[in-house]
């Protein structure tokens, strides 16, 4: 439960400094903000895909990765 409550603190911090970046680095005006939202909600959505694959899938989709760029050269 303490971890669940924690990964949803990083996201809600994620969802809050998203607009406040976009304001500050593309357009101080409501297109910084949504772009920031957007951002945010992205990286959110990427995250729990994430989360749902295995980890030793990753791992595995890693190493198949860099072996074939090795064997590609």
């Amino acid at each position: 439960m303490e971890v669940f409550v924690f990964i949803w603190i990083i996201r809600s911090m994620i969802i809050i400094a998203g607009p406040v970046i976009g304001w500050f680095q593309i357009s101080k005006d409501a297109n910084g903000i949504l772009v920031g939202v957007a951002v945010a909600l992205v990286v959110i959505f990427v995250e729990i895909l994430i989360e749902m694959i295995p980890l030793d899938s990753i791992v595995a989709g890693g190493l198949g990765a860099i072996l074939g760029l090795i064997a590609a050269k």
